[in-house]
């Protein structure tokens, strides 16, 4: 589970594509604020679904960082809402409840990052 790229596509870089058009309206800080409430939504959501009894009590979830990119703006952005991720799942790692950094995994090996977009390659490594 990937919970962030949207609040950049949408607030930062402000692409028409966006499928939350509010936060194209807001500034960085603003969306970043939105960010880090509907994340937290959402890991407590995933508590249930990811813990012992939940649906995927047995195997557990991966959370996930945002990607490495190699395009400065959003990877500074990504670093800043990287931290919130990473502090929001500090006290909620399990073994059912996993953290991933895909961040830190993109930034070894780049060459498989193509326009923002981490490869299959990554994402099984």
């Amino acid at each position: 589970v990937q919970v962030g790229a949207w609040y950049n596509v949408c607030a930062v870089t402000k692409e028409s594509y966006c499928p939350r058009k509010e936060l194209l309206d807001m500034d960085r800080d603003s969306a970043i604020a939105v960010f880090e409430a509907d994340m937290e939504e959402a890991l407590a959501e995933l508590d249930g679904l990811c813990g012992p009894g939940g649906r995927a009590g047995e195997r557990g979830c991966n959370i996930q960082s945002i990607s490495w990119t190699n395009y400065v703006r959003d990877n500074e952005n990504f670093q800043l809402m990287n931290g919130y991720i990473r502090a929001a799942m500090k006290d909620r790692t399990t073994p059912t409840m996993r953290y991933v950094d895909f961040f830190a995994l993109g930034g070894g090996m780049p060459e498989e990052v193509v326009n923002g977009h981490g490869s299959q390659m990554l994402n099984l490594w």
